[in-house]
């Protein structure tokens, strides 16, 4: 492991990120499985209760070696975060518990093209011609998945629904995070979503036999380590070598959903995934241009001082 660990801190860090990304597409697959295996027998509110609970067992030992993570001046932000968080989980759940894999997957992947839309209202940042076109292109494949008429499958909104909380929770993220430490923004998603949680479980509370809390434990684990993986990749690699590397979740997915359940997915929905990948990627690949041009340009005013 140490030889391993060794090689793969000798790599470039662009190679870094990847290889975190793909092990993390790895790990969502088993994850979608293990959700579809649970919502065979479990309520959707009672996996997201206790892949909260558990994974607030597994950050709270961290926290309470650091009390001063407890202190946050977001609480607002963190309970707006955790209602919201609640219903992407609901919605995500139900999702991969009723739907195709792959085509829930390709709209849950829409979250950026939502994250245009919601930034330019709600922040008023201004968004060009070029980022325009690549979002209304974008939801073009998003309707080439639906496909909306007399057979629109209505079901098909939740994965979507995904998408566009998860775009205002990443808003409310970014504003947490400039207020408090990473730490104090993840412990208290958990305690909140947790809480906003609880009375939904309960009202359709059934007790989980020893085989399904093991199978919700590891919900709770594969998502916090998904989200170590994922954060720690964006952090080490260029978002334009991370961005094309992350669609590779959508096969692998797809992959996991042709074995374990025969499932394949239809010529609209692979154009459509197509599709809205090509989009996304450009305005990630766009926004890490436009920023990096900034950052030149901070540069050369405090150069010219």
């Amino acid at each position: 492991m140490r030889r391993l660990h060794a090689r793969y801190l000798g790599l470039p860090p662009n190679s870094q990120a990847a290889l975190l990304i793909l092990a993390n597409a790895i790990l969502m697959a088993f994850l979608v499985l293990v959700v579809r295996r649970v919502g065979e027998t479990v309520p959707t509110m009672m996996i997201v209760f206790f892949r909260n609970f558990f994974g607030l067992l597994i950050v709270l030992p961290v926290a309470l070696v650091y009390l001063n993570t407890m202190r946050t001046k977001a609480l607002d932000l963190h309970l707006w975060r955790g209602g919201l968080t609640v219903a992407s989980m609901a919605a995500y759940y139900w999702s991969y518990s009723h739907l195709m894999l792959a085509e829930t997957t390709a709209l849950v992947f829409t979250m950026p093209l939502f994250l245009i839309v919601v930034s330019a209202v709600a922040l008023g940042e201004k968004v060009r011609w070029r980022r325009t076109t690549a979002t209304v292109v974008g939801f073009i494949g998003v309707l080439v998945i639906v496909r909306p008429g007399a057979d629109f499958e209505w079901g098909l909104l939740a994965p979507l629904s995904v998408g566009l909380i998860d775009a205002v929770v990443g808003l409310l993220v970014r504003q947490a995070a400039l207020r408090d430490r990473l730490l104090t923004v993840m412990v208290y998603m958990s305690f909140c979503t947790l809480a906003f949680a609880a009375l939904p479980a309960a009202i359709e509370w059934q007790t989980p036999t020893l085989h399904e809390a093991g199978l919700l434990f590891v919900i709770a684990a594969i998502s916090t380590l998904s989200q170590i993986f994922t954060v720690t990749a964006w952090r080490v690699g260029e978002a334009t070598a991370v961005a094309p590397v992350n669609y590779v979740q959508i096969l692998v997915i797809a992959i996991s959903g042709y074995l374990a359940y025969g499932e394949v997915p239809s010529i609209w929905t692979a154009l459509g995934a197509t599709i809205i990948a090509a989009s996304t990627f450009y305005i990630v690949r766009r926004a890490s241009q436009l920023r990096a041009r900034a950052v030149q340009a901070t540069s050369s005013s405090s150069t010219n001082k």
